[in-house]
């Protein structure tokens, strides 16, 4: 499958979309973001999130929020004949991405995750959310829709999943606070109000059967439809 882009509109993206630059998403991310943060200020090492990953992705893939492509690069597990979709707001890391993953050849969408997608996309049997909640803005309730839009296009008995990180209902660890706090300041992320409780409360809304553990401060889920 070759790489394609489609425009939609982006009116609901982060603002923290403008950090991810070509210099930010080659340079900066993987080693400071995933890394250096993720592991000693969140809890939760990157091998946690392509575990996650490899365990409930499947060869009908829509990955949306896709950062730099780690993810998928490092579980590498799609075969060719895989059908890979990858979808962001930002069309920089598209572009990063489609250079990473060109093994995989993916498909490319251009999309804001609060948006309802495009009506041609037919059901995926996976569909993947990884560090993306915290990014967008508002309460966990109000990020409902970013849930709910996506999962519409999961196939009956298709697998929906995800990570994001939490700060209330689970444990904040005091250095971790200054960095969350910029970080919250400058538009990068939007979750000092998230909560395990809120999220357990979206899922079980919106799916038959879900589950939830806790790394840190991160959250790895995953949630079905009958």
């Amino acid at each position: 499958m070759g790489a394609q882009h489609k425009q939609s509109s982006r009116s609901g993206a982060s603002a923290g979309h403008r950090y991810y630059t070509p210099f930010f998403l080659r340079y900066v991310y993987d080693t400071c973001v995933l890394g250096g943060n993720g592991r000693f200020l969140w809890g939760c090492p990157p091998s946690e999130l392509v575990a996650h990953f490899k365990a409930h992705a499947s060869q009908n893939h829509l990955d949306i929020g896709v950062g730099t492509g780690y993810i998928i690069d490092k579980a590498d597990m799609f075969d060719d004949r895989a059908r890979l979709v990858l979808m962001d707001a930002n069309p920089h890391t598209l572009a990063h991405c489609a250079e990473r993953l060109r093994r995989f050849q993916p498909a490319l969408i251009e999309h804001d995750a609060l948006i309802e997608p495009p009506a041609a996309l037919t059901p995926f049997t996976s569909i993947s959310m990884n560090n993306l909640l915290h990014c967008l803005p508002g309460t966990l309730p109000e990020k409902a829709p970013a849930l709910q839009l996506q999962a519409s296009k999961l196939a009956p008995g298709g697998t929906f999943f995800g990570t994001t990180i939490l700060t209330r209902g689970v444990d904040v660890p005091f250095y971790s606070r200054p960095m969350l706090h910029v970080l919250n300041r400058s538009g990068g992320m939007s979750n000092l109000g998230d909560s395990l409780g809120d999220l357990e409360r979206l899922l079980a809304q919106n799916f038959d059967a879900w589950k939830l553990r806790v790394v840190g401060m991160m959250a790895l889920f995953s949630a079905t439809r009958g």
